[in-house]
């Protein structure tokens, strides 16, 4: 029987597969993943996805020709990306027509990012009667939400307020108008999973709301610990086919609860959070009605204004993908230029840069005032007064333990905890910190454990927490003088 032609294509009389049979083959083994966007990490144009007439594609902007290209699919060698349809949004998607795509490219061409700025700084304080600089961050990152992925970290918000404060009001001025807005209510992490997806970094802006103990799950936490970060991923083992796949995670998150994470179980992501509280204001408009008008024309044009806007940086997105960000260096480092950096990166230049800068500080002071209360912080000068105090970098286990208890408030209880206002202490994790956070070395000798700290550590230490421990110590010389003579005790 001959096989020519058929499906199977195999060359005539040599049992070969003809090159059309292996392409199609090849074709039908791809499997199709849904993408909100494209740009192989930056590598390529970016591709976004819309609904056009009713119909799902991509769109990439043509620089050349100052055009936007229609792209049905995006084929690779083992895998198809389409366009989601527009029930598998979990957001309200970008919906155009034709003469809309290119209305908007000649609108964006009379735009920039200070008018933006502006213009989403005017929506943001007519829905949310909180204080200025609230106001100036949550308007700082829904512009910033549209170029997160051109950046190689991000911060968080964390928005803390009772019942009607209108912390949930936050949420919904970012779902309206930050870029592909999330808003989940309690959420776990395998929906965030899918949400975020494999395909590439920054898919979408994640607002979490009544955030009920996510510090408890560890797969929320390994979400919130590596999604800071651009090039992170968290592995997961897909329970249908047992095979693993690598989710990013990076991208801004709004954190939204009537209390905020534990300060012990999600440290590290707190450290990487500007947190404010909400108080119950009177704003000009109800953002929640205005997304469900419900016919009442003067809600649906309040409505209109902010699809608008949602269309207007989309559009903005893609023309100006692949301009340059200029490397700057804003006088701070390490974590705290991390928070910062990139947002003043993208205001860089403009007149609303000092703006961008003031309320930025504003949340470092109040981030590192949070910092300087921590646990770490009020051990450190005990520390160094014991190393004073007795002349030497080695001090035994009970010494310190004796000096911690007798100098903080607190109260043991029947099992041995010492209860602070803020901590429960035990005697085993205090040396386990000194350890793993002052870098001390610990030492088993006949009369009990002994911990020997380096001055070169302490010093960094210092520097890190900003401790005021010239006050502490009493210290008419100086942290830098009392440093050298902690050295001389190496």
């Amino acid at each position: 029987m001959s096989l020519e032609g058929t499906t199977g294509g195999l060359d005539k009389g040599n049992g070969k597969t003809s090159k059309l049979g292996r392409e199609r083959a090849n074709e039908r083994s791809k499997r199709e993943l849904a993408s909100y966007k494209y740009s192989n990490m930056g590598k390529e144009d970016l591709n976004e996805a819309i609904i056009l007439d009713g119909a799902p594609v991509f769109i990439k902007y043509d620089i050349e020709n100052k055009q936007i290209k229609i792209v049905d699919r995006i084929e690779q060698h083992t895998r198809i990306l389409v366009p989601p349809s527009h029930e598998e949004y979990p957001y309200q998607p970008y919906e155009f027509s034709k003469q809309e795509l290119d209305d908007y490219i000649q609108l964006d061409n009379a735009e920039s990012i200070k008018t933006l700025y502006q213009k989403v700084l005017a929506l943001v304080k007519r829905y949310n009667d909180q204080d200025e600089y609230k106001q100036n961050l949550i308007t700082i990152d829904i512009i910033w939400s549209y170029f997160q992925d051109k950046f190689s970290t991000t911060h968080y918000q964390s928005v803390v307020g009772d019942n009607d404060s209108g912390k949930s009001t936050v949420g919904a001025t970012f779902e309206a108008l930050a870029y592909r807005c999330v808003n989940t209510t309690n959420p776990s992490a395998a929906n965030i999973f899918r949400i975020l997806g494999v395909v590439e970094p920054g898919q979408c802006t994640l607002v979490c709301d009544e955030s009920r103990n996510m510090d408890e799950s560890a797969d929320m936490m390994s979400i919130l610990s590596t999604g800071y970060d651009y090039s992170k991923k968290v592995p997961k083992t897909n329970t249908n086919t047992w095979k693993q796949q690598f989710f990013f995670t990076y991208g801004l998150k709004i954190i939204i609860g009537e209390n905020s994470l534990n300060q012990h179980k999600a440290r590290g992501v707190l450290d990487r959070t500007f947190q404010y509280t909400t108080y119950p204001g009177d704003s000009q408009g109800d953002i929640k009605e205005v997304m469900n008008p419900q016919g009442d024309p003067y809600r649906k044009r309040e409505l209109d204004d902010l699809m608008h806007f949602r269309k207007l940086m989309l559009v903005y997105r893609l023309i100006h993908y692949k301009d340059a960000i200029p490397d700057i260096d804003i006088g701070v480092k390490r974590r705290n230029r991390e928070l910062c950096k990139p947002y003043i990166q993208l205001f860089y230049g403009t007149n609303v840069q000092q703006e961008i800068e003031q309320t930025l500080q504003k949340f470092l002071d109040s981030k590192n005032n949070r910092k300087s209360t921590s646990q770490e912080s009020v051990l450190l000068p005990i520390i160094l007064d014991l190393i004073s105090t007795y002349q030497s970098a080695t001090l035994s286990v009970s010494t310190i333990w004796d000096k911690i208890t007798n100098t903080l408030d607190g109260r043991f209880d029947d099992s041995g905890a010492f209860h602070t206002s803020d901590w429960k202490l035990y005697r085993n994790t205090i040396t386990k910190l000194m350890c793993d956070k002052f870098g001390a070395i610990k030492v088993h000798t006949n009369t009990g454990s002994v911990l020997t700290f380096s001055s070169d550590k302490l010093a960094k230490i210092y520097k890190s927490y900003n401790t005021e421990i010239n006050a502490l110590l009493h210290d008419p010389l100086g942290f830098n003088s009392f440093m050298l003579m902690v050295m001389s005790f190496d």
